[in-house]
């Protein structure tokens, strides 16, 4: 049976391995563990159990779902509150106790952190989602998985890969309480916020030229025109947003549906998209466009 050492040296063997294109999801994993259909799919999951499979710990390490890695692990009373090298590490960075991540610890740093190996992620700076080495505070970790590095073989408990259940993520409400329906004479921040949108001054005071353009905008979208921006309008307005994009918006969809809001559509932001979107039954396809902001305007 493989060592510790044996299953972190694979994984640092493919350290900088990226998706290609960038920002598809798309990467080799997927075709080691024999799931080419889940292409463009989050896929720390994959990445952990392809090395797993690699060094044969296929049979204890064999998950594409990390929530349900967890609760394997846990079943086999193989589940511990503290790390050691080796260890599969089950992330959570929204506080609503259901696993986000995953990777391989590396090193315990001794400062509150440990050094881990992960896919499906990237550094400050990056354009691209691949394998890197990401140092991460315990308060994140809800766990840590144990291979039984031994000659005893474990028997698995899972016949393979655990497919995505419809999903658990609501949405926080943060869009509605934001974006609230707003006509003429109506005056704040939602009203800035909408002008910039529409390309006007943005001096919060929603006047006949505010009126004008969101009748424009409306006419454009092909929806109902009365000059008044309400989850509709709003839905239509909004840039459609999908795993590469940068800035405010992204922060926005962030907001609601409960990730770390830095900004940066990367793998976090398109694994939590895609579980509003199963939760809502919607296409589960990572892309906010109006069909997505639809619901998260409701």
């Amino acid at each position: 049976m493989p060592t510790a050492d044996d299953f972190i040296k694979a994984a640092i063997a493919d350290l900088g391995t990226a998706e290609s294109p960038a920002n598809s999801n798309r990467i080799r994993y997927w075709d080691d563990i024999g799931r080419p259909n889940l292409q463009g799919q989050p896929w720390c999951g994959a990445f952990v159990t392809a090395k797993a499979r690699q060094v044969g710990l296929g049979d204890q390490v064999d998950y594409i779902y990390c929530p349900a890695g967890r609760t394997t692990f846990a079943k086999r009373n193989r589940l511990f509150t503290t790390p050691e090298p080796g260890d599969l590490c089950f992330f959570e960075f929204d506080a609503d106790m259901l696993v986000d991540h995953t990777g391989i610890v590396v090193k315990i740093n001794g400062d509150g952190t440990i050094l881990a190996i992960e896919g499906n992620t990237r550094l400050a700076g990056q354009r691209n989602d691949s394998v890197c080495y990401r140092t991460r505070p315990l308060s994140v970790c809800r766990g840590f998985g144990r291979p039984e590095f031994s000659s005893s073989p474990v028997a698995p408990t899972v016949a393979g890969p655990v497919d995505q259940p419809a999903g658990d993520c609501p949405g926080t409400r943060w869009f509605r309480a934001n974006h609230p329906q707003v006509g003429q004479g109506a005056r704040g921040t939602a009203v800035a916020h909408l002008q910039g949108l529409l390309g006007v001054t943005a001096d919060g005071d929603f006047g006949p030229q505010t009126a004008e353009a969101v009748r424009r905008a409306q006419s454009r979208a092909g929806i109902a025109v009365d000059g008044i921006c309400g989850p509709d309008t709003w839905s239509h307005l909004h840039p459609t947003l999908q795993k590469g994009a940068e800035g405010p918006a992204v922060q926005e969809v962030q907001h609601e549906v409960a990730c770390p809001v830095d900004g940066i559509f990367g793998g976090m932001t398109d694994a939590q998209v895609r579980n509003f979107q199963r939760t809502h039954r919607i296409t589960a396809d990572g892309i906010v466009g109006p069909q997505t902001y639809g619901v998260m305007f409701r």
